[in-house]
């Protein structure tokens, strides 16, 4: 049920890693939390999570009432009573779910190749990219999955999203809406985020959107619907001429907080939307 790498508790720490390449199939019941997995209070710090895949198998000689899988190929913040798994500056890119099966009742649950958001968990300052959600066979109940990030009515109450960059991630057709591919958001805050392309709000959603640039204008403070001048090729940061410079909410963070690049995440008390600052004209600074 677990992740390849699991950490719990408060002082449970995951740092400075690389997780990646590795491979997880569940057969028959259930496939859950892939790569990584944090729970209880638990940190995955200053890491990257890439080109890992999680495949749930299955056929039809297998009996059971439904076979289900929740949680994140890249990252799952594993949803428990006491919850607050935070996950912070972390690349979570080129990972994989794969449904295959060819059982009608099988049950592909709150699924998503980036990040599972967990009860009172948080995302902050993290770049999720370039993951995809694929199916090879349609199965009957298929709720909704995601490529990039999940916070989901059942476990991401009071789930919070800060300072992210999620864009170019991926649902196929037969996994589900193509709508979904960036996110699919029930529970929870997403604050000073950037959301390249599509995802969706469930109906009756109680995630409020506060300072987030993304392709259709949320409701909500300081949101804007603006294109984000995202530098693909060099790692999803911003141009100086992005509308997302000086547009965040600076509430929370103080002089000593850095962004992913371990650049200083205010300037002049002011902070930009997305999981980078700018590289302004003038200005040296660090690049990861």
């Amino acid at each position: 049920y677990l992740g390849l790498v699991t950490v719990e508790g408060a002082n449970g720490l995951v740092e400075f890693c690389r997780i990646h390449d590795n491979s997880l199939t569940g057969f028959e019941y259930a496939c859950r939390d892939g790569a990584a997995a944090a729970m209880d209070g638990a940190t995955v710090r200053d890491s990257e999570i890439y080109n890992n895949t999680m495949k749930q198998s299955v056929h039809s000689s297998y009996t059971a009432a439904a076979v289900s899988t929740i949680g994140g190929s890249g990252i799952s913040c594993y949803p428990t009573s006491q919850g607050g798994a935070v996950i912070e500056r972390c690349i979570i890119t080129n990972n994989v779910y794969k449904l295959a099966t060819d059982m009608p009742n099988s049950r592909n649950e709150y699924m998503t190749a980036g990040v599972m958001m967990g009860y009172k968990s948080v995302l902050r300052n993290c770049l999720v990219v370039n993951n995809a959600n694929t199916a090879t066979m349609r199965s009957q109940y298929v709720w909704p999955v995601s490529g990039g990030v999940v916070i989901s009515p059942a476990y991401g109450s009071g789930a919070s999203v800060v300072n992210c960059t999620v864009a170019g991630n991926t649902v196929s057709e037969l996994a589900q809406d193509p709508g979904l591919a960036n996110g699919w958001f029930v529970a929870g805050a997403v604050t000073n985020t950037i959301i390249k392309g599509a995802f969706q709000l469930d109906e009756g959603a109680t995630t409020e959107f506060s300072h987030c640039c993304t392709d259709a204008l949320m409701p909500g403070e300081g949101n804007i619907d603006k294109d984000p001048r995202l530098k693909v090729k060099k790692g999803y940061q911003i141009r100086s001429s992005s509308p997302c410079v000086d547009a965040g909410d600076p509430t929370g963070w103080t002089e000593g907080d850095v962004d992913l690049a371990g650049n200083p995440r205010l300037r002049n008390d002011k902070i930009d939307m997305g999981c980078y600052q700018a590289i302004l004209q003038g200005l040296m600074l660090l690049m990861k």
